[in-house]
């Protein structure tokens, strides 16, 4: 193991770990490592975005700047009327890493998501999720070869077949989650002990996974609630509280330990069609089923203009998929919208091609925030929508013009999609209890309430503080003695500090950066596979 001798950063990002969940079985003892974290130093509630998802998220908590800065409002952008991912380029502004870069800390990023194709940092990327075929990368290129020899093979993400996590063997699901959170510990501890690094960063993604599955079978307020099933997830939750406990028998005496995750989470009782509700309050048009793109019409196309396996054909030449797209279109018409929902991201964007005069736009805003409100679920009556945000109101930064114009908070238990059968629609559980459903969901106000622990030298014992989650990158840099730069929106938590230490005395450093751009470059082929992956982990 390399001996150090300077403060270190170790970071473990449980993605989706709630607070109430996890802070209430720690106290009870079902989760002894949190329990010891949370006594030994401080801990509370980690307030996440709006929405409550992981790629608007993330990259708050790595850049310490709010959406409106950094770029990602969803899992990606509509361009030209079709949908396309971000990627490692599309963090707008300096990461982590890249302060730390200047300053000259090395450090290892493990399984972080938005980080494919990796680039070059001042030591270790090994790619996190969206990863085209599920496949890692890393850099040095070499890393993801040496891991594997060392632990044998390396997973990004589950394999997930089944669309929207629906309709698989849980069994076989479960078994898979397992082996993977066995396999990121591993490849974590691994480089832990073997590379040098200041900060160390790693996302366990595969609980957010496991939760869509099994949290509304976990939580006795869900509709859905199974006593059985909870017992399946509580198995999970302490394999993730056995891994914190040997991470922190592997840190030495130097290394503070941050334990946050990016959102909490809730139970799925009822899916929303976005684009659905729009159609009936008028604002969108839906084209004919005759002039609807679907995957049968690009095959049949294909079929016709001679090509013999035209399915593979599709995957593997995404040029011959999107001439198809010319020639049948979406599903929307969007010459004839005013507005359409934002795959993936609770959101909508009004037709700027359309409507280009500022007022028309606002009017257009505020009918339909009227139009949103008075949604009611027909079922019991209620309306499903908590909150809806000016995109002004929330986000400030050179990248707002990119964000949708309305961002959506539904109330606790619906999740919203692009479209479905009918505008509110229930979760229909299977015949079949041994298939996995989807309950469990991380939308609505209760969501934004994550995890934040954090314990070693100088860390107050047993303080209850919360956070926000663009605060956790300017603290980082403020232990590791880096300046923190001038445009971001999180504060270093001072409060967190033993009165008189070092990092409590010390000032802030502050200094402005110019980002370099990323070299990483994404092929079109790998570009379609990433929407594949999304498309089945049903975020777009």
């Amino acid at each position: 193991m390399i001996e150090v001798s300077e403060t270190r950063v170790m970071v473990v990002l449980l993605d989706g770990a709630p607070f109430g969940v996890f802070s209430s079985l720690a106290r009870k003892g079902v989760l002894p490592n949190m329990r010891k974290l949370m006594k030994i130093g401080c801990f509370n509630v980690l307030n996440s975005t709006v929405p409550p998802i992981s790629p608007v998220a993330i990259p708050s908590l790595l850049t310490g700047r709010n959406p409106g800065k950094h770029g990602l409002f969803g899992f990606g952008y509509m361009e030209n009327g079709f949908f396309r991912p971000y990627t490692s380029k599309s963090i707008a502004g300096e990461t982590l890493w890249d302060m730390l870069s200047a300053a000259n800390r090395k450090v290892i990023l493990l399984n972080v998501p938005w980080t494919f194709p990796p680039f070059k940092v001042n030591g270790i990327m090994v790619s996190g999720p969206p990863c085209p075929r599920n496949r890692a990368e890393s850099y040095p290129p070499e890393i993801v070869s040496i891991l594997q020899s060392n632990i044998g093979r390396y997973y990004v993400d589950l394999d997930i077949q089944k669309l929207d996590y629906n309709g698989a063997d849980e069994g076989r699901f479960l078994e898979e989650a397992h082996l993977i959170t066995k396999k990121r510990a591993q490849a974590m501890h691994y480089l832990m002990e073997n590379f040098e690094w200041d900060l160390f960063l790693t996302v366990f993604t595969t609980l957010d996974r496991v939760q869509h599955v099994l949290f509304g079978h976990f939580d006795e307020e869900s509709p859905l609630f199974d006593t059985e099933k909870r017992k399946v997830l509580m198995t999970y939750y302490k394999e993730i509280d056995g891994i914190l406990g040997e991470t922190l028998s592997l840190i030495d005496k130097n290394t503070i330990l941050f334990i946050v995750s990016d959102h909490g989470f809730e139970y799925l009782s009822k899916h929303v069609g976005i684009n659905n509700m729009l159609v009936q309050g008028g604002f969108a048009r839906e084209r004919s089923k005759f002039q609807m793109l679907s995957t049968e019409r690009i095959v049949r196309f294909l079929e016709r203009i001679g090509y013999r396996n035209p399915k593979r054909l599709a995957r593997t030449r995404p040029r011959t998929t999107n001439i198809a797209k010319k020639i049948f279109p979406t599903r929307i018409d969007y010459s004839k919208s005013e507005c359409w929902g934002i795959p993936g991201a609770s959101a909508i964007s009004i037709n700027k091609n359309n409507v280009t005069d500022g007022k028309k736009v606002e009017a257009i805003k505020e009918r339909l925030t009227h139009f949103l409100y008075s949604i009611k679920d027909k079922d019991n009556g209620e309306k499903i929508v908590e909150k809806v945000y000016d995109k002004s109101e929330i986000y400030d930064g050179n990248c707002v013009g990119n964000a949708p114009d309305l961002i959506i908070v539904f109330k606790k238990g619906y999740e919203p999609k692009i479209w479905r059968k009918e505008a509110i629609e229930p979760v229909k559980p299977f015949k079949d209890k041994n298939r996995t459903l989807k309950t469990g969901t991380h939308i609505s106000f209760s969501s934004q309430r994550g995890i934040f622990v954090v314990s070693g030298p100088s860390i107050k014992e047993g303080l209850q503080m919360e956070a926000n989650i663009v605060d956790i990158a300017p603290t980082i840099l403020h232990i590791l003695g880096a300046p923190v730069s001038l445009d971001v929106d999180g504060q270093v938590l001072k409060q967190i500090f033993r009165k008189k230490s070092r990092f409590e005395t010390q000032k802030v450093k502050l200094q402005k950066f110019h980002a370099e751009k990323k070299e990483s470059q994404l092929s079109k082929e790998n570009e379609e596979a990433i929407k594949e992956r999304l498309r089945i982990l049903g975020y777009i």
